[in-house]
């Protein structure tokens, strides 16, 4: 392990990117809400936000598992 390495809680880090990711998906599913009451041209531009936080969500996760797996395999 570097010195590098040391100074990282993988693990820890993991959870925070898993948190973030769980937020963005309440986020998702508020906006999805949303979208439905909207009109057409709202709900356009509505559904498009919710692309990019679903996008944004993946990535948290997938960092996240990640990350912890990295911790767990270093410990």
């Amino acid at each position: 392990m570097t010195g590098l390495e040391k100074s990282f809680d993988y693990s820890d880090w993991g959870e925070e990117y898993l948190s973030e990711a769980e937020r963005l998906k309440r986020r998702l599913g508020e906006i999805r809400e949303e979208s439905r009451t909207c009109a057409a041209d709202e709900r356009i531009l509505a559904l498009q936000r919710a692309n990019i936080f679903y996008s944004m969500y993946l990535e948290c996760r997938n960092t996240g598992r990640l990350l912890k797996a990295r911790g767990e395999h270093a410990n």
